[in-house]
C-alpha cells in the first residue's frame, strides 16, 4: 500500500513532537490511506491531489480522536508488542468525514 502521509506530515497535523504515539499514529495513516483507496481514491497518484492529502490528514486528525472506539491498544506479551485496530469503527468514523471531501475526486467504476 502506498502510505498518503508521512509519520512527520501526519505528527505535524496533531500537532505531536513526541515519538511515544509513533507506532499509533502509523497505523491511523495505512487506516486512512487504504479507507481512501477502498472507496475509489487515486492515492497512488504522484504527487497526490491536495483534496486528497487534506483527506488523509482530516481522516488521521478523526481516527486519532476516537481512539478509544477504534480499540487501538497494544498488547505486551514477553516484550512482544502488537497492536489491534477496529476497521468497521473506522469505516463508519471516516465516511461520515471525508466522503464529501473526496467526491470530485473518486474514480467510480461502473
Amino acid at each position: 500500500m502506498v502510505a498518503v502521509l508521512t509519520l512527520a506530515e501526519a505528527k505535524a497535523h496533531l500537532k505531536i513532537a513526541g515519538n511515544d504515539e509513533d507506532e499509533a499514529i502509523s497505523i491511523l495513516i495505512d487506516a486512512a490511506g487504504d479507507y481512501l483507496g477502498r472507496i475509489g481514491c487515486p492515492i497512488g497518484a504522484d504527487p497526490l491531489a491536495p483534496s486528497l492529502k487534506a483527506a488523509a490528514l482530516i481522516a488521521v486528525q478523526q481516527l486519532y480522536a476516537t481512539r478509544p472506539q477504534l480499540a487501538l491498544t497494544r498488547d505486551t506479551v514477553e516484550g512482544v508488542g502488537s497492536q489491534t485496530f477496529d476497521h468497521t469503527a473506522a469505516d463508519r468514523i471516516l465516511s461520515a468525514t471525508l466522503d464529501r471531501l473526496v467526491a470530485s475526486v473518486r474514480e467510480v467504476t461502473i
